[in-house]
């Protein structure tokens, strides 16, 4: 029971503290209300008995019957006891349901956001394509310049060949 009052103060951890913690917490809050199910029908099956047996004690004794109406009384309070968790135990799985539905939407805006980066990092990937295969043609320009120079010093064209 501390566990789980403890779960609502803890809910201001960090996300990827909070991620590794959720299959712990979702078992103590299975556990939890399983154990408020039995618990609740345990404590119907004994308000039922008791009910019986504070009739028969009635007929038998006011005094034990006064008995039977105090522990009835207690049984009440324990029901109510019970409720008042089940209730706060569903608080917490809303709580829970809300914080996974936001971890759901930051999770897909990640998603969006690796997928533009993806996009961006493609697009200067083919730039630096364009960059590398661009420098290769301008040395191959210069290799032929320097060819067309050592033609003209060796005699091989003239300048009127240029033109």
């Amino acid at each position: 029971m501390d566990q789980i009052a403890n779960l609502v103060i803890d809910l201001g951890i960090d996300a990827a503290e909070f991620k590794n913690e959720i299959p712990r917490i979702k078992n103590l809050l299975n556990g939890a209300a399983s154990d408020a199910e039995r618990s609740s029908a345990r404590m119907q099956r004994f308000m039922e008995r008791q009910t019986q047996a504070a009739r028969q004690t009635t007929q038998a004794a006011s005094s034990a019957a006064t008995a039977a109406s105090v522990h009835a009384q207690t049984v009440e309070k324990n029901a109510q006891a019970h409720e008042r968790m089940a209730r706060e135990v569903e608080k917490t799985r809303q709580r829970m349901e809300a914080l996974s539905q936001k971890m759901r939407e930051e999770q897909a805006q990640a998603m969006a956001l690796a997928e533009a980066q993806d996009k961006a990092a493609a697009a200067f990937y083919r730039q630096i394509d364009s960059v590398k295969q661009a420098s290769a043609g301008l040395q191959e320009l210069q290799r032929i310049q320097q060819q067309i120079r050592q033609a003209r010093n060796s005699g091989g064209i003239g300048q009127q060949d240029y033109l």
